[in-house]
Parts: structure tokens; C-alpha cells; sequence
């Protein structure tokens, strides 16, 4: 009987320990993260409990997959941590090291002492922004210089007196093309193409090789070629506002006089926009005295000469360098008979109708309806300007077609007016 107990005994306890192993290593698979898709489960149905085996589910998998990411995470967010505690710890104990060691001397720059004043280090400073202020100008203007340059060599190939091997294979690439003067939907060409974009070299070598075709041809039209709104390449230099382009076109011989579709030249677009860099180029380029001479009282569909367009603008620059050129300061547009110091007594400029006077304009000069500039400053009541037209002589008592007066006698300014008023107040 005591050997078959011991023997029941011996038996329960290996199986209470078999079931411990069991769980035991069940529950540390699931935290090491080793989840292959089963779970153990034991029935307690039999003395020896069976195992059942289950399927887990994609959401069971899904979470312990998470829960295993985000132990990781932190586990290696721990070990960085160690890590910079342990470097820093490292790094405080070297540098406590170096302070106390005897044997080891930390050298450290010190400032000396200046003997300077600080009057003088303030001038020393203010020296050297200067200098730094002159270096930069310095550099600006051999930038412009190179530039410059760098026109003018390419702009003397023209002449023959310089030869550029650069524009020169340009030109050779572009003589080989027969397609050199087609023209796109808005009928421009490779010239008036590089100009737009303001492409100088390849609108150099375009012009050249233009010029040369046109030696072989003389059908072409050459660099005066015109794209669907009438604009010549000389028409698109002014408006890109190019005076280097402007004059290179001039010394081979553009047509100043062409006209856009609008009636103007280039001479009017650049007083329209009062570009006097341009005025000057095309003023310094064209013969005098000759059938290719700028026609400079030509005026457009408008009936607008360029001075006409200065005064408009209220360049007095401009409208002196139009003078200089021979224009009509009396000239009067299609229209209405107007002249210049009318369109700026008109535009309300008192500036441009002084400088107009001081270049004896006509004070008394009548439109088609005979009105003279007197007439429309006292018919808006340019005080300002009515003074100006009286000084340099204007003319109250000349009438116009219709018999009225300039400053009629019932018209009193503004000054006067106020004069009344102040003293009607006082009466009352």
C-alpha cells in the first residue's frame, strides 16, 4: 500500500510540474513577441490536460504587433539615453582631469590689453567700413567696366577695327541655316526673338549674319525685317530699353524712320517712355544732313510728334535733347491744333510749361479753335500756371474763334474769392 502511494504521489507532482513548464513557457513566448498566430489553452477534463489549439485574429495580431513596436521604441530610446549620460559623464571626467592635473598647462587666449583709446577703435572701425564700402564700389563698377567692355568690343567688330572668334563662329553657325529670317505665328524671327530675351551675343551674331545675307541678296530686308504688329528689331531694342542693341543696329544701318502699326518710330517710343539712354543712342549713331537722318517732327496715327509725347511723359531732359535735334517746340498735333506747352498746361505740369517758356514756346499759340494756353489754364482755374503764361507775357485781351476771352473779366481766383468770403463772415 505505501509503494503504490508514493507511487500515485510521485506521479501528481510530475504533472504539477510539467503543467508550471507549460505556462510558464507560454507566458514568456508571448512576451518575447514570439506569436505565431496560436494560442495553448488546457482543459482541466482529464487528469493529463489536453491541449487545445486556437487560430488568433488579425486584430489580436495587429495589437500585439504594436505593443511589441512600441517596446522597442522605448527600449531603444532608454539605450540612446545610457548613452549620452555615460558620454557626458565620460567628458566631465576628462575636463575634471585637466583642471586638476599639475602636469598639464591649459593655454587660453586672452585679449591683451589695447593701449588704443575707444575714440580710436571707433575711427578704426569706422575706417574699415569705409574700406569695405569702397571695395564693394570698387567691384561694382569693374563689373559695369567689363561689361561695357565687353559691348564695345563686340560692337567694334562691325567696323573691322576688332575681330571676337566667339561672335564670329556664332555668325558661320548661323549663315548655315537658310531658315535665318522665317518667322513664327507672331511673325518674329530669331532677331526679334533674342532681343525680347535679351540674348546680346546671339542678337550680335543674328544682326551680322542678317547683314551679310542681305550683301548676297538684296531682296531681303535684312535687320529691318517686321514682324505682325510692324515692330523692326530697332522698334523691340527701345522698347526692352537696350542702348547698346539700339546703336549696334544703327551702325548697320536700321531704318530710324520705320513705323509700327500705330504710326511710330523708335524715336517715339522712347520719348513715350522717356528713355533718354536710347534718344541719345539713336541721336548719336544717325548722319545729319542726309536721307537716313531721324525725322524728328514725324508724327503718328495720333497725329503726336515726339515732342508732343516728351512733353506727355514731363521729361524736360528728353523734350531739350529733341530740341537740340531740331524739333518744332511750336509744332502743332493733328488733332486739335495743340502744341506742346499746351499738352502741358493741360496735363497740369507746371514745371515742363516754365521750361517750354524758357525755350521760347509761343505763349500765345491757338489751336484749331483758336484757344491759347491761357484759355485752358483760366477754364480750369490753374492758378499756378496762369501766373506762369502772365509772366512770360500772355496774352489776356486775344479771343478765340468763338470771342471769348481768356481770364474773362467776371473771373476772379480762388484768393480773391477766399478775400470776399473772409470778409462777409467779418460784416456778419
Amino acid at each position: 500500500m505505501e509503494s503504490t502511494d508514493t507511487h500515485t504521489d510521485r506521479e501528481k507532482s510530475e504533472l504539477e510540474r510539467t503543467n508550471r513548464c507549460e505556462t510558464i513557457s507560454d507566458q514568456t513566448s508571448l512576451e518575447q513577441g514570439d506569436y505565431s498566430g496560436i494560442t495553448v489553452e488546457i482543459s482541466d477534463h482529464s487528469s493529463r490536460k489536453r491541449r487545445t489549439v486556437h487560430q488568433l485574429s488579425d486584430e489580436d495580431i495587429s495589437t500585439h504587433e504594436k505593443k511589441r513596436n512600441y517596446e522597442l521604441e522605448a527600449s531603444v530610446q532608454s539605450l540612446v539615453l545610457q548613452q549620452k549620460e555615460t558620454t557626458f559623464d565620460t567628458e566631465k571626467q576628462q575636463d575634471d582631469l585637466k583642471q586638476t592635473s599639475p602636469h598639464r598647462h591649459i593655454h587660453r587666449h586672452r585679449p591683451r590689453p589695447s593701449n588704443t583709446s575707444p575714440k580710436k577703435g571707433l575711427l578704426q572701425r569706422q575706417q574699415g567700413q569705409e574700406a569695405e564700402i569702397k571695395q564693394a564700389t570698387c567691384q561694382t563698377k569693374d563689373k559695369a567696366d567689363i561689361k561695357s567692355s565687353s559691348s564695345s568690343e563686340i560692337a567694334t567688330t562691325a567696323t573691322g577695327k576688332q575681330s571676337n572668334p566667339v561672335l564670329e563662329n556664332l555668325v558661320q553657325t548661323l549663315l548655315k541655316y537658310p531658315s535665318l529670317f522665317q518667322k513664327d505665328e507672331d511673325g518674329d524671327t530669331i532677331l526679334h526673338l533674342a532681343i525680347v530675351h535679351k540674348n546680346i551675343n546671339l542678337t550680335f551674331a543674328t544682326i551680322l549674319a542678317m547683314v551679310r545675307r542681305k550683301q548676297e541678296n538684296n531682296k531681303v530686308k535684312g535687320i529691318d525685317i517686321q514682324n505682325e504688329l510692324l515692330q523692326t528689331p530697332l522698334h523691340l531694342a527701345v522698347l526692352t530699353c537696350q542702348p547698346s542693341i539700339v546703336e549696334y543696329l544703327m551702325l548697320h544701318e536700321a531704318d530710324v524712320n520705320a513705323i509700327d502699326r500705330n504710326g511710330q518710330t523708335a524715336l517715339h517710343l522712347a520719348c513715350k517712355n522717356a528713355d533718354v539712354e536710347d534718344i541719345h543712342a539713336l541721336r548719336k549713331i544717325t548722319p545729319k544732313d542726309s536721307e537716313k537722318s531721324i525725322n524728328v517732327d514725324l508724327k503718328n496715327f495720333e497725329g503726336l510728334a515726339p515732342i508732343h509725347l516728351a512733353t506727355l511723359s514731363g521729361s524736360c531732359e528728353v523734350i531739350e535733347q529733341l530740341l537740340e535735334m531740331g524739333a518744332d517746340v511750336d509744332l502743332k498735333d493733328s488733332k486739335s491744333g495743340r502744341t506742346a506747352l499746351h499738352h502741358a498746361v493741360e496735363a497740369h505740369n507746371p514745371i515742363v510749361t516754365r521750361f517750354l517758356l524758357l525755350k521760347d514756346a509761343n505763349v500765345n499759340a491757338q489751336t484749331f479753335a483758336g484757344n491759347t494756353p491761357l484759355h485752358t489754364a483760366s477754364g480750369r482755374r490753374m492758378e499756378n500756371i496762369i501766373h506762369i503764361l502772365l509772366e512770360f507775357g500772355g496774352d489776356r485781351k486775344l479771343t478765340n474763334f468763338e470771342g471769348d476771352l481768356p481770364i474773362p473779366e467776371t473771373y476772379l481766383p480762388y484768393s480773391m474769392i477766399r478775400k470776399i468770403a473772409q470778409k462777409s463772415k467779418e460784416k456778419k
